[in-house]
């Protein structure tokens, strides 16, 4: 398409510079501002394809680290991407936003089960005359306890 285009061009180029009557130092001058022109073109698609493969694999670091902090948090074993680091770019942080919504749901569930013990705790913390929630373990540090 690219050397289709170029040909057709460089033609249409040559009538019109006939009928203007340029000369061939004149017309190697335009040319050359042409091909000047294409190759900023081609240049400047070439740096913004770049930037945006950097973005996404900035993405990609960045939602990793996410997932591995709450694989942490929750002593789950994390899975990893099938195509490993290289390949598909968008498949991989479509299967990385995807796995860090599922650590998400269950972090969600945890502390929401947490939230609702501690709530228990501190009814019968109050029925025992205590006063002070204080004593009570913060909620987020039973996120690693086995079996909730």
């Amino acid at each position: 398409r690219i050397e289709s285009l170029s040909r057709e061009t460089a033609a249409k180029l040559r009538e019109v510079w006939d009928e203007l009557g340029l000369s061939e130092e004149e017309r190697t001058r335009q040319l050359g501002s042409l091909i000047e022109a294409v190759e900023q073109v081609f240049v400047q698609k070439l740096t913004d394809e770049c930037a945006l493969r950097d973005e996404y694999i900035n993405a990609a670091v960045d939602l990793e680290k996410e997932i591995n902090e709450i694989s942490e948090q929750l002593g789950m074993e994390r899975n990893y991407f099938p195509g490993g680091n290289s390949g598909n770019l968008m498949l991989k942080l479509t299967w990385l936003r995807s796995h860090l919504v599922d650590f998400k749901n269950v972090k969600a569930e945890r502390l929401s089960t947490l939230n609702q013990m501690k709530e228990k705790l501190v009814t019968i913390w109050n029925e025992l005359g205590h006063t002070r929630e204080d004593d009570l373990l913060e909620v987020e540090n039973f996120l690693i306890l086995d079996g909730i």
